[in-house]
């Protein structure tokens, strides 16, 4: 039983860094334009200052 668990939180562990690469790589424009989900690029863009980095 304890392999079976440690199998399955590597698994979640893979597709967790997977989808974080994924956001990371992914250009903000092909995000927002993926429907409702993509809101919070949006959302971000308008919370976030013009300048970058704090400069």
């Amino acid at each position: 039983m304890t392999v079976a668990l440690w199998i399955v939180t590597g698994l979640l562990a893979v597709v967790y860094l997977f989808g974080g690469a994924f956001e990371v790589i992914t250009p903000k424009e092909r995000i927002a334009a993926g429907g409702s989900s993509g809101r919070w690029v949006v959302a971000s863009d308008a919370a976030r200052p013009s300048s970058s980095w704090g400069t």
